[in-house]
């Protein structure tokens, strides 16, 4: 029972992914549009994935658990020709995108804030 439990559970979470976030077959770039989709991406990000977020404003408390590696980092940017904003919400402070791995091999384009 526990193993059909567990499998399920691996089988809810592969399909919530895939149904939130655009994968493009085998090329590593995550696709997102909301929040919850930029959430599973950041989970299911590994070596070399591009996260890329359509345009409009993410606002929440994202963070990336993994590391990417020096020659192969995650990255994480606009979809091309778009422009999207993530925020925290105005109750909090720190970092929009926390980055818990290795941050040399994590690739942010567009930090900084707006003025």
């Amino acid at each position: 029972m526990k193993k059909f439990f567990l499998m399920l559970s691996c089988i809810a979470f592969a399909l919530s992914v895939a149904a939130c976030a655009d994968m493009e077959a085998g090329n590593g770039k995550i696709i997102v549009s909301t929040e919850d989709e930029l959430r599973d991406a950041l989970r299911a990000a590994e070596p070399a994935y591009s996260i890329l977020l359509r345009e409009g404003i993410y606002e929440g408390d994202f963070r990336c658990e993994t590391s990417g590696m020096e020659d192969m980092p995650i990255q994480i940017a606009s979809y091309p020709g778009e422009r999207a904003t993530v925020t925290l919400p105005k109750n909090k402070s720190g970092a929009a995108i926390e980055l818990n791995g290795r941050s040399e091999s994590i690739s942010v384009a567009g930090r900084g804030k707006e003025s």
